[in-house]
């Protein structure tokens, strides 16, 4: 029976080209990332040359080259650069210098130092702080002085609220101040049991403690102006005749001048007592801060 020579019936994958091997019809090989079959047979022909070779696949970026094909393994040089998009390419924006931080340019990105000049009225080197919320804080080159502000121990006072018994049920009772601690507020004074602060913005918190009662609200009443609306706190228990609980206040109000004022607590029923002394020494008393 007579045989047939069929030949090569499928192409042959033969690895990285080299120049001194003999190829034949149908070899693959791979050359610069890229794939090639051996269309016509021989030895010493490179990839490039057609009349042997003809591409199978090209490469595509390989992570380094830009959209262009520019190689950024030459255009990032220095740790810390960045790549963005100019007018037309891709570009390189050289490492910053340390402290600085990256802004947006009229067109691209750029690093800037931070901009405190605006903190002065003159430079950085001194002067005055404008606009400043607390006090007239002033830059002497190094550091900002004359803060005073909201800080515990500046501008602040403490109020202590006094013991009260038989209060009248369904009815505000006027509770007194003892005496003001700490009092860094200019102006604040207290007299018969109520205490005067001069025109500001205020955070108060603090409460009493309110025994065998029900329902108790605590409130900050201005007496100058009869206005009950400054701001209050409740609790909202119902409490056994042997029961203490603490009735709260937190939160900010506003006097336009400067204004009288008084602590009164409201009941369901009659109570037996406050007792300020319950609560480990925090009841009774108001903490007043003024920005």
């Amino acid at each position: 029976m007579a045989t047939v020579n069929l030949g090569r019936i499928k192409p042959v994958f033969k690895g990285a080209y080299a120049g001194g091997t003999a190829f034949v019809v149908d070899d693959i090989v791979t050359s610069g990332n890229e794939t090639f079959i051996c269309i016509q047979a021989s030895t010493g022909n490179a990839t490039s040359n057609a009349t042997y070779w003809t591409k199978l696949a090209s490469k595509g970026a390989d992570g380094t080259n830009g959209s262009n094909g520019t190689d950024l393994s030459t255009t990032l040089t220095t740790r810390g650069d960045l790549v963005f998009r100019n007018a037309s390419t891709l570009a390189r924006l050289p490492k910053g210098t340390s402290g600085y931080f990256l802004k947006q340019g009229a067109n691209d990105p750029e690093w800037g130092a931070v901009d405190l000049t605006a903190l002065s009225a003159t430079s950085l080197t001194s002067g005055t702080i404008p606009n400043a919320r607390y006090g007239t804080p002033t830059f002497n080159g190094s550091n900002i002085t004359n803060l005073s502000g909201f800080s515990l121990g500046t501008n602040y006072l403490q109020a202590r609220i006094n013991t009260k018994t038989g209060m009248s049920g369904g009815n505000w009772n006027t509770l007194e101040i003892g005496n003001i601690t700490n009092s860094g507020i200019t102006g604040a004074s207290l007299a018969n049991g109520d205490l005067t602060l001069p025109a500001g913005t205020y955070y108060c918190d603090g409460g009493v403690m309110a025994k065998a009662t029900e329902s108790n609200a605590l409130q900050l009443y201005n007496v100058t102006d009869s206005n009950d609306n400054l701001f209050s706190g409740m609790d909202g228990d119902n409490d056994g005749a042997q029961i203490a609980t603490w009735v709260p206040v937190m939160g900010w109000f506003t006097i336009s001048g400067t204004k009288t004022l008084r602590w009164r607590i409201y009941t369901q029923n009659g109570g037996a007592s406050l007792a300020p002394a319950y609560a480990n020494g925090y009841a009774g008393k108001t903490n007043f801060w003024k920005l």
